[in-house]
C-alpha cells in the first residue's frame, strides 16, 4: 500500500503548531483532514499515510505529536498498532477516528492507548478538539476523566457509561455484556476512572460512582418534569 509521508501540504511554520500526521487507508479522507488541520491557525499537517506498518516509518520520518488514525474495523489500523505507535515517541498522542461510535470500539481503542476517540461522522469541530485537547493533556492524564470534580460529566463515551453502570451496581462481568466487550477491557477503564477520579480504592469509586449516578438520575428526573408543565398548561399531550 503506497505510503503518503510527505503527501500533505505542510504550513511554512509547522514549528510553532501542533504536528499532526494523519492516517487513514483512503487518499480523499486523508487529503480532506489534512486540508481541515492545516486550515487552523495552532494545528499542522506534518505528513498522511496509510494505516499498514508503513506509519511506524512515517511516525519516524515526520515526528508528529499528535496521531488522527482510522481505526474502523473493515478498513482501519489493526488496535494492535496503537501501543507500537505510542511506543514510537515518548510524547504522541492517538486520537482514533471510526466509521460510526460504537461503545466497544471506544473502549478497545482506549485501551490500547489512543487519548480520544471521535466517529467519522462527527464535526470537523469535534475532531479538532479532539486533537488539541489530546495534545495539552500529560502522559499520565491521556486516556481518562478528569478530577472529582464534574470529572464525569466532563467524559464522554464509554467511560462515561462505564461510571454510570458501576453506579447502578453492575460488576465488570454485567458491563462487559450490556457495553459488548470483554472483561478485561472494562477492568482497563474502571482502573483508568479510578487513577483519573483520585479513587485509590475500589469502594471509593463505587462510593463515587453511586453519587454521581443518584445525581444524574435526579436531574434527569427533572427535565422531564420542566419538560411536562407548559405541556399540561397548555393542553398538550406528551
Amino acid at each position: 500500500m503506497r505510503n503518503d509521508s510527505a503527501a500533505a501540504e505542510t504550513p511554512s511554520d509547522p514549528g510553532a503548531k501542533t504536528r499532526v500526521l494523519v492516517a487513514d487507508n483512503h487518499d480523499l479522507v486523508r487529503r480532506g483532514l489534512a486540508a481541515v488541520l492545516n486550515g487552523e491557525p495552532d494545528l499542522a499537517c506534518c505528513g498522511t499515510s496509510g494505516c499498514d506498518d508503513g506509519l511506524l516509518a512515517a511516525i519516524a520520518a515526520t515526528q508528529p505529536q499528535v496521531v488522527l488514525i482510522d481505526v474502523s474495523p473493515v478498513r482501519g489500523a489493526r488496535l494492535e498498532l496503537l501501543p507500537r505507535i505510542r511506543k514510537a515517541g515518548t510524547d504522541i498522542r492517538v486520537v482514533a477516528l471510526a466509521s460510526g461510535g460504537r461503545p466497544e470500539l471506544e473502549a478497545q481503542s482506549r485501551q490500547a492507548g489512543a487519548a480520544a476517540f471521535v466517529a467519522k461522522t462527527a464535526p470537523a469541530e469535534r475532531i479538532l478538539e479532539a486533537v488539541r485537547r489530546s495534545a495539552r493533556t500529560p502522559e499520565r492524564d491521556a486516556a481518562a476523566p478528569g478530577p472529582e470534580r464534574g470529572g464525569a460529566r466532563r467524559t464522554d463515551g464509554v467511560d462515561r457509561q462505564v461510571i454510570e453502570l458501576i453506579g447502578h451496581g453492575l460488576p465488570d462481568r454485567a458491563i462487559a455484556l450490556r457495553l459488548r466487550c470483554s472483561v478485561p477491557t472494562i477492568a482497563g477503564c474502571r482502573r483508568r476512572i479510578r487513577r483519573r477520579l483520585n479513587k485509590p480504592t475500589a469502594s471509593q469509586l463505587v462510593e463515587f460512582c453511586a453519587r454521581w449516578t443518584e445525581r444524574t438520575t435526579l436531574a434527569r428526573k427533572d427535565r422531564v418534569a420542566a419538560e411536562e408543565v407548559p405541556a399540561a398548561q397548555t393542553g398538550v399531550s406528551t
